[in-house]
C-alpha cells in the first residue's frame, strides 16, 4: 500500500508546474468545499488538486483536517503533494554550511 502511495505521489510531483493555478489557502478550502458539495469522485478531486499551487503554507492542523475530509487515497496523495514544500527549498534547508578550511601547520 505504501509503495502505491509513493508511486502516486511521484506521479503527481512529476506533472509540469507551468499548468499550476496559484491560489491562497482560503481559495483552496472553498474549492474543496465546492468539490465535496458536488459529490465529485476521488480521481476528479485529485486532478483538480494537481493543477493547483498554494501561495502559502498549510499548517499541520489544517492539513490533517483537510485530509480527513477527502474521499479517497488519490485526493489525499494529491493534497500531500500540494502541501509539501518544494524540493529546492528542502535541499537548501538541509545543506549544512561548508566548514572553514584549516591550514596545515607543522
Amino acid at each position: 500500500m505504501r509503495i502505491g502511495i509513493v508511486i502516486a505521489l511521484a506521479a503527481v510531483l512529476a506533472m509540469p508546474c507551468y499548468a499550476a493555478r496559484r491560489i491562497t489557502v482560503e481559495e483552496f478550502e472553498q474549492t474543496l468545499a465546492s468539490c465535496k458539495a458536488a459529490h465529485q469522485s476521488d480521481a476528479s478531486i485529485a486532478r483538480q488538486l494537481s493543477a493547483m499551487e498554494l501561495t502559502e503554507r498549510l499548517s499541520s492542523a489544517r492539513l490533517e483536517r483537510l485530509k480527513a475530509g477527502l474521499p479517497g487515497i488519490k485526493a489525499r496523495t494529491a493534497l500531500l503533494a500540494l502541501a509539501a514544500p518544494r524540493s529546492s527549498s528542502i535541499l537548501r534547508q538541509r545543506r549544512s554550511p561548508t566548514p572553514p578550511r584549516r591550514t596545515l601547520t607543522r
